[in-house]
């Protein structure tokens, strides 16, 4: 698929899986490539233009076991309700870097998860084999 060796080189090593990967943008409008997309829960997230607006959805989509990843696009994923990881086997990756790296030179600024406006968790794990790569957990002030 030529869109993985162009997202390749924009966001580093796409990671290698025997099941699908599962894109999830930051906000309803983003970018890949200059340009501008519309996520939605309502895309089928197979692809970097095509990508889903939640990791719910994201875990609604994918199949337990079977190595599928989600991978979160870079940005602050700001969330109101948990995420609920119920399915085995995921891996959720978020696009790694440094806050004030330079894409010229292959580092890009890091990934973050957060939830606001409400007491409830950021992550819900109740499945075995979940696994989280270069991804920041943000806390709730007040909470």
């Amino acid at each position: 698929m030529p869109f993985l060796t162009k997202v390749g080189l924009q966001y580093g090593q796409v990671p290698i899986s025997t099941g699908r990967i599962f894109w999830v943008a930051p906000s309803a409008q983003y970018s890949v490539q200059g340009q501008t997309f519309s996520a939605s829960d309502d895309n089928d997230g197979l692809s970097p233009e095509r990508a889903l607006r939640t990791i719910n959805q994201a875990v609604t989509n994918a199949t337990a076991n079977v190595g599928d990843v989600i991978y979160l696009l870079r940005g602050t994923h700001t969330v109101t309700v948990t995420n609920n990881l119920s399915k085995a086997g995921l891996t959720v990756i978020g696009e790694s870097g440094s806050t004030y790296g330079s894409a010229a030179l292959g580092i890009k600024p890091r990934t973050t998860l957060t939830i606001r406006g409400t007491s409830d968790e950021c992550v819900n794990v109740t499945a075995d084999d979940i696994t989280f790569e270069d991804l920041v957990f943000q806390g709730t002030a007040g909470y």
